[in-house]
């Protein structure tokens, strides 16, 4: 690594830290949502996860509250109140299914609909200019390193 840090002035460097990609994409991570949840907050009261979620409800609408707990990696509580709060909001209508009343199904409001829309775009401008800094090519290596080492883990 150069003698740049990624760590404030003030700290001193920390090689274990430094040298540990899981550090370093969990830092990463959490600078990204900072900024998108600071730029998000200019068009709506939403999450990275809700946008996330209403994606996932959009592809597979009417989905079970379970599938999408299942794509976002939550647990039941997790997924209830990302769910409730998106409720709350009007973005998304929950109902009964038919064939098991215990199931509550999810879809999304034409309101829901047009903050994924305009909420979406903000994310991908800002993912583009935060990850500018990496070549195409880069982009590419990095997602698919990603995605080699989910995949040696998934279960």
């Amino acid at each position: 690594m150069s003698t740049d840090s990624i760590f404030a002035k003030d700290l001193r460097r920390l090689p274990v830290l430094e040298n540990s990609p899981l550090f370093l994409m969990t830092v990463l991570t959490r600078l990204h949502r900072n900024l998108v949840h600071g730029k998000l907050r200019e068009h709506a009261d939403v999450t990275l996860e809700m946008l996330l979620g209403m994606h996932i409800i959009f592809e597979n609408q009417p989905i079970k509250q379970q599938s999408l707990a299942n794509y976002l990696m939550y647990d039941r509580s997790t997924a209830k109140r990302t769910v409730d709060n998106m409720v709350k909001r009007g973005w998304v209508k929950t109902m009964k299914d038919d064939n098991n009343q215990k199931t509550k199904l999810l879809a999304l409001t034409e309101s829901g609909e047009e903050i994924k829309k305009v909420c979406s775009e903000v994310v991908f401008e800002t993912r583009t200019e935060f990850m500018d800094c990496l070549t195409e090519e880069e982009n590419k290596e990095l997602t698919r390193l990603c995605t080699k080492a989910l995949l040696a883990h998934h279960k």
